[in-house]
């Protein structure tokens, strides 16, 4: 006896039907999920900066510690790289909050907000970390990576879009200049079958007048000779 055939369905990944989708998903809906994600990374970098893991010391040690500064510091390089890491964090969450807010109502007031909060965020990173353990350039340099990121992009975008429409104009004026190229010869030819036509009808015409001489020669001869 045949077994009953059992419907095999293909196994789908449980994370593509969360992925964005346009036929189903509007660009209202997806900006406001950005914000929600961005805001949320937003408050716990700044929460992190201005209050780092350990806290602070809260007396002053024997030149080796001064009260107020953080004291996960005491690790200079795992210090460096968690303060690196959180304000890249937090620039990133800053850029896309002003993008995504750009041309909504009181959207320059976000933007003071957001450069105000990233400026506290600068003072108190300063405030509790010791001169010696970060170079505060470093901080500046790696909190304006995003920016920067975003600004070569979109002008590297106009320049390859540049590029491409002045190939296509140089492309359509190749073909123009082709196209002239290709009637030369045509034009070339309909002159030379028009010159040969004319060629051939004078000389036809002037075989005619020399026949007609010579008849009429012939004639006039003939008749001298009967006289």
């Amino acid at each position: 006896m045949s077994q009953p055939k059992k419907n095999i369905t293909k196994s789908h990944s449980w994370f593509k039907k969360f992925q964005y989708d346009p036929n189903r998903d509007s660009p209202s809906d997806a900006r406001n999920v950005l914000l929600v994600v961005v805001a949320l990374i937003a408050a716990v970098t700044f929460q992190a900066g201005v209050n780092p893991p350990g806290g602070v010391w809260q007396d002053t040690g024997n030149g080796t510690h001064v009260a107020g500064t953080a004291i996960y510091a005491s690790r200079a390089g795992a210090y460096y790289v968690f303060v690196l890491s959180n304000t890249l964090a937090l620039s990133t969450c800053i850029l896309v909050i002003t993008s995504l807010t750009y041309r909504f109502p009181f959207h320059i007031e976000i933007w003071v907000a957001t450069a105000s909060m990233m400026l506290t965020y600068a003072s108190a990173v300063v405030a509790v970390t010791p001169h010696e353990s970060v170079r505060f350039r470093y901080l500046l340099i790696i909190a304006s990576v995003p920016f920067l990121m975003r600004c070569l992009g979109y002008f590297f975008k106009k320049y390859c879009m540049s590029e491409k429409e002045n190939q296509i104009g140089s492309q359509e004026e190749g073909d123009k200049s082709g196209g002239q190229a290709a009637s030369v010869p045509f034009a070339m030819r309909c002159l030379g079958y028009f010159f040969k036509k004319y060629c051939v009808s004078e000389n036809e015409s002037q075989i005619g007048r020399e026949e007609d001489g010579a008849k009429r020669d012939k004639k006039d001869g003939q008749a001298g000779q009967q006289v």
